[in-house]
């Protein structure tokens, strides 16, 4: 289990952190990450099983879904009650 306490991160081993909106990205650049930081709207469990991004390439949109669990345990779990939550249920929501 990884907890982030927010986004961006302020670990310097990033570098410089950026909007990734509306970002060009040219033919040899090499040496960039995407970091996702997803807002919960909601302060009760749930479960993603996985993370959509868009890129436009010479004018032709691209989807990639990339399977990845993100639990939000929300305010009323402890961390060790979700844990045991998501042991229990898996990722049903």
């Amino acid at each position: 289990m990884q907890i982030s306490p927010g986004f961006p991160p302020t670990s310097s081993g990033f570098g410089t952190i950026g909007d990734a909106i509306g970002t060009t990205v040219t033919d040899g650049e090499v040496g960039h990450e995407l970091l996702i930081g997803i807002e919960v709207i909601s302060d009760s469990y749930s479960v993603r099983t996985g993370v959509a991004v868009g890129t436009v390439v010479n004018g032709k949109a691209y989807r990639d879904e990339f399977p990845a669990t993100l639990v939000f345990c929300g305010a009323e779990l402890s961390e060790d009650a979700c844990v045991q939550r998501y042991e229990t249920e898996g990722a049903k929501d």
